[in-house]
């Protein structure tokens, strides 16, 4: 019963109280994801925790919501719906028992083979298949961006940088993703559409074969020059592959994007074709990773339910996120380590592969290395710089809107009982099934 004088809850809140935290899942440069465990259905979620700082921020959140509801797919993470509790937006999602591409190669130290390389890829093509008739644009293929269900259906995740072309922009101009993914023409500002994608599924499959992306190595600035400079990319021994695995890498990590084909098109390509079917290609992988992530009390593998004994519903342990960790990514992004066997892969400790979102100038995360001079940059660099402090000169004449006006608008739509009846859904047929 609530204290006398205290205020009465919200309809959101009394919903937040049904789902209990099991732990903190990753961070992204939009929020972080949680692994929730809702007691009356007993299913288990992931939820984005947003906090709305900046009016600005609401664009972006709308658009991530929008787009995920817009894309009812198998290959593409199921979005429940929204709501607000103070201080976050939470964005329920349907939670994948297997995690990440990245946590498979991370937790079981190796990188993949070509079945489960295919695999993954042709559930990857039928969500980007599915998104781009849509006229959606994912900015942000990786690994750990491709999440696995148990039975090893490929779903995209993670639309917080995702975007829209209209009928009147088929090119978006926003230099947006993550650096070692990015197709060139996204570097170079001249305009892009969804085959910017088609390139950073290209750099996928380099990443899955080799424990990591082209240049990674490097600073992201200096790996971003190489990018737009240097020739495409290709797997470093090709006499290592079939020769179907370099012709589809061929066909996505083209300079020119009218180069490229097309999701539909790979599809229809020999190598994704005659991929087997995912619980018979990734069966071992998803039982060996999830295995270990239960030895080492890995939060995926981590059962629903109360921790230690104790209540800990997502309402008691909302609090602002701190501003020193707003930059803190883990993407599990693995390397090749230089004396273990082949396909072995460690963690790399001194490379940051986070997302970024950039409006002119350079931003990067992580330790910085030494700063590039004038000559260093190329062109399109100093340009950027030039338009984003012109903006930032305009911005600063406008008069600050409110966020929190804007988030009440942004939520005052939503419909908790819609997301009930979306989670009993769930829950009846989980039962039917067994």
């Amino acid at each position: 019963m609530a204290e006398e004088g205290a205020a009465a809850q919200t309809p959101a809140e009394v919903f937040l109280e049904d789902f209990e935290l099991v732990g903190r899942l990753g961070e992204g440069s939009f929020g972080c994801v949680s692994k929730a465990y809702h007691v009356p259905s007993k299913l288990t979620f992931a939820i984005k925790q947003i906090v709305v700082d900046q009016a600005d921020d609401c664009e972006n959140i709308v658009k991530e919501i929008d787009l995920i509801r817009g894309c009812a797919s198998s290959n593409v993470v199921i979005c429940l719906g929204s709501f607000f509790v103070s201080p976050y937006l939470h964005i329920l999602m349907e939670f994948c028992e297997a995690g990440s591409v990245a946590d498979i190669m991370r937790l079981r130290q190796k990188t993949l083979v070509e079945t489960e390389i295919a695999t993954i890829l042709q559930g990857a093509l039928h969500g980007l298949s599915h998104m781009h008739s849509k006229r959606h644009i994912h900015r942000d293929i990786k690994a750990g961006n491709v999440l696995l269900s148990k039975d090893g259906t490929a779903k995209l995740a993670d639309f917080g940088v995702a975007g829209k072309m209209t009928d009147s922009n088929h090119k978006r101009k926003t230099f947006i993703g993550t650096p070692f993914w990015m197709a060139p023409e996204v570097i170079q500002e001249v305009g892009h559409d969804s085959l910017a994608d088609i390139w950073s599924l290209g750099i996928l499959t380099i990443e899955m074969a080799e424990g990591r992306p082209p240049h990674s190595e490097l600073h992201p600035m200096r790996a971003i020059f190489k990018i737009a400079s240097d020739a495409a990319p290709t797997l470093a021994d090709a006499s290592k592959w079939s020769k179907e695995l370099m012709a589809f890498l061929g066909l996505c990590l083209v300079k020119d994007p009218q180069g490229r084909s097309s999701a539909a098109e790979l599809l229809a390509d020999k190598f994704i074709a005659n991929a087997k079917e995912p619980l018979e290609s990734l069966s071992t992988a998803i039982t060996e990773a999830m295995q270990t992530a239960a030895e080492l009390g890995d939060v995926v593998a981590t059962k629903g339910g109360t921790l230690d004994g104790n209540t800990n519903t997502m309402l008691s342990t909302l609090k602002p996120k701190e501003a020193e960790d707003a930059d803190k990514v883990d993407l599990g992004t693995m390397v090749i380590s230089k004396n273990p066997d082949p396909g072995t892969v460690v963690i790399a400790d001194s490379v940051d592969f986070g997302t970024m979102v950039m409006q002119g100038t350079m931003v990067t995360q992580g330790a910085p290395a030494e700063a590039a001079t004038d000559d260093d940059r190329p062109a399109y660099m100093k340009h950027a710089e030039a338009q984003d402090k012109l903006e930032a000169a305009n911005a600063a004449d406008e008069p600050r809107r409110d966020s929190r006006a804007n988030m009440e608008a942004l939520t005052k739509n939503e419909n908790l009982d819609a997301v009930k009846k979306e989670i009993a859904a769930m829950a009846a047929s989980v039962a039917s099934s067994k």
